[in-house]
């Protein structure tokens, strides 16, 4: 087994000045330090080349030992330094976690690259609308109808379904699933992930179950990221949607008829049941659950494995099942801790 295979590899070289025009900072020079940056790292695993980034305070003693070649600081906290930092370039920045990862993103390629054009070995109906430098890997199935924008890589095994439309730039990973939807532009779709399935309506008879026929779509706006093994179900009359923006991690179902805000964040395991409303920037920690028609405000947050069976107001923020506001949920833990022993 190769112990030192890697799959990505710094793309370039940048000095401290760079680095602090790029992120829009404020350079605090050293002098006798590298400027050669090559690498990324932790404060205590840094090496003489390497960039690192404080964005809280408890993490500053790390720093101050650091070998990191540069730090990419919170200007909030430059009034915490208290030591000598001359041997190290430090970079005051509005947000340093922030510039931490566009630094990264910017400087990083893959070591195998990727496919060129079609594979010989994907099937492509004719007539398919493929944009300029579409990729398409070995078995990847494109049915007719479908329109796909330029730059956007599909992976071997995906399909795509007739007249569905993907934007430019975006990827379908291995063994993904796409039918009956549109979406915008810069779209990630994790591997083994089905999106446009028909959703879980249903009626109940003696006899049993009368499924529904979903005639919606799957909507989804631009700049949306899709993890691994996600499930979005199509509408039955209206259309799911997934506005600009959204993060959907490992393991997620949105449910037929369900609508995303821009910019929502739901956590691995996370489900959303048919017909449930989140406004912009509501986050669901993981293995929590949205009831059927549900309105969650703007800004709400809703803790871990919490369970919401009722509409939420604008910034509220909700734990436990059935979910209540968080000074609340505390509350009776600590009184049934102390009905309990304190066990």
């Amino acid at each position: 087994m190769l112990k030192d295979r890697v799959f990505f590899r710094m793309g370039r070289v940048w000095t401290p000045q760079e680095v602090s025009q790029s992120v829009g900072g404020e350079l605090r020079a050293s002098e006798g330090r590298s400027l050669e940056l090559k690498g990324f790292s932790w404060c205590e695993k840094a090496g003489d080349h390497d960039i690192i980034f404080i964005d809280n305070k408890k993490y500053l003693s790390a720093f101050y030992e650091s070998r990191a070649a540069c730090v990419l600081l919170s200007e909030r906290l430059w009034q915490y330094v208290d030591r000598d930092v001359s041997h190290i370039h430090v970079i005051l920045c509005e947000n340093a976690r922030l510039a931490f990862a566009e630094i990264m993103r910017k400087s990083y390629e893959s070591v195998y690259g990727l496919n060129e054009g079609v594979s010989a070995h994907a099937c492509v109906a004719e007539g398919v609308g493929l944009g300029e430098g579409v990729r398409v890997g070995p078995y990847a199935v494109i049915e007719e109808g479908a329109v796909i924008g330029s730059g956007t890589r599909i992976g071997s095994h995906a399909v795509v379904g007739s007249g569905v439309v993907l934007g430019e730039g975006c990827e379908l990973g291995a063994h993904a699933s796409v039918e009956c939807t549109v979406m915008g532009d810069r779209v990630k779709v994790g591997s083994g992930s089905r999106v446009g399935t028909p959703g879980f309506g249903m009626v109940e008879t003696e006899d049993g179950f009368v499924d529904i026929f979903h005639t919606g779509r799957v909507v989804i706006g631009s700049d949306v990221v899709i993890g691994s093994n996600v499930c979005i179900d199509r509408g039955t009359l209206e259309d799911t949607v997934i506005e600009d923006g959204c993060r959907l991690g490992d393991f997620v179902l949105v449910s037929h008829n369900v609508r995303l805000g821009r910019h929502c964040a739901l956590a691995g395991q996370v489900g959303t049941a048919g017909s449930a409303i989140l406004g912009d920037r509501v986050f669901c920690g993981g293995q929590s659950g949205i009831g059927e028609h549900v309105k969650l405000g703007n800004g709400v947050r809703v803790l871990g494995q919490s369970g919401v069976i009722e509409d939420i107001a604008d910034g509220s923020i909700m734990a436990g099942t059935p979910a209540m506001p968080v000074k609340a949920f505390f509350k009776l833990v600590q009184m049934m801790k102390q009905f309990g022993g304190g066990r």
